[in-house]
């Protein structure tokens, strides 16, 4: 058990590392706001030092986040792999197996349910905050 805790620890600080989330790729509302702020430079106008919109840090967090919990699925999947083909029919290394790889599939679905529940009651507030947004610059008549 112990040399499982050493390996699940290398892995993850490895994951740290190396992970794809940390890569500096763009989203399209970060494309938008340079381009926005380039037109504004060059049209002479001062654009100032504007922190990041707090979706965005959370998008990336969950990024983060989702990554890593991709890498542990992949490595319990591996894991329960390795102790299945090494059992050599023993029933209780075999049945040991199984459970590891049945409960990173339940996990996996947990975690990804979550998501699109998050995702979509976001969705819905983000549409319903700017239709509000939106009544309120009309003009009322």
């Amino acid at each position: 058990m112990k040399k499982f805790r050493y390996l699940f620890v290398l892995i993850l600080l490895f994951s740290f590392l190396f992970s794809p989330c940390f890569v500096s790729a763009q989203t399209a509302a970060e494309k938008f706001k340079n381009g926005v702020n380039e037109t504004a430079k060059g049209t002479g106008h001062d654009v100032g030092t504007a922190s990041e919109d707090i979706s965005i840090i959370v998008g990336k967090i969950m990024k983060a986040i989702l990554s890593i919990i991709a890498i542990l699925f992949l490595i319990l999947m591996i894991y329960g792999g390795i102790i299945w083909m090494i059992a050599r029919g023993n029933e209780q290394n075999t049945e040991k197996a199984k459970k590891i790889i049945r409960n990173a599939i339940i996990g996996l679905i947990i975690v990804f349910a979550a998501y699109a529940i998050t995702s979509f009651i976001g969705t819905k507030l983000i549409t319903a905050m700017d239709s509000a947004v939106v009544a309120e610059d009309e003009p009322g008549y």
